[in-house]
């Protein structure tokens, strides 16, 4: 009988230690969408409600591709959008790094859009969620998949211009 109620506790310890074990640290796996040269971009600070995507060096960057994915998947994807002028490539290097993180466990469909921005120093991708009505996109560095970033409206609409060719 003691050994019984001694069974309980111990088995309902096992499954909290496991849980927590589980849940965490800071062990966040990194997609890498089968291109190991994409650099994480987010800053290393450990609070993600400071963190932000801004060590893309502007000058760095001689070529923006945007891919539209159509049926959700690269294979069936448009033919990709590239930026080489200055002025795009600024506009959609301000806008990136404008984003905001999102607190809390990402729940989200597939993305629209495939980023690849070619620099001197790196290369970065990422996916963007953005639609004809939206009032804020979200982007999503491809090797931090756990943190999605909120665009400002300004910045979803200077992208709306560039991506969607919106006037």
């Amino acid at each position: 009988m003691i050994r019984r109620k001694l069974l309980v506790p111990a088995a309902a310890l096992s499954i909290i230690l496991a849980m927590a074990s589980c849940t965490g640290g800071d062990n966040k796996e990194q997609a890498t969408h089968g291109n190991d040269s994409v650099p994480p971009v987010a800053s290393s600070n450990d609070d993600s409600s400071t963190r932000t995507l801004t060590n893309i060096d502007l000058e760095s960057v001689k070529k923006i591709t945007v891919t539209k994915l159509l049926n959700k998947t690269p294979e069936n994807a448009e033919g990709p959008m590239e930026y080489t002028d200055q002025e795009s490539i600024e506009a959609i290097i301000h806008a990136i790094q404008s984003a905001v993180p999102i607190q809390g466990i990402l729940n989200v469909g597939d993305a629209d859009y495939d980023i690849f921005i070619d620099s001197t120093k790196m290369k970065y991708a990422f996916q963007l969620w953005i639609h004809d009505n939206s009032e804020q996109a979200m982007i999503m560095d491809m090797r931090d998949t756990h943190t999605g970033y909120t665009l400002s409206e300004e910045a979803t609409a200077e992208l709306k211009k560039k991506v969607l060719l919106q006037p």
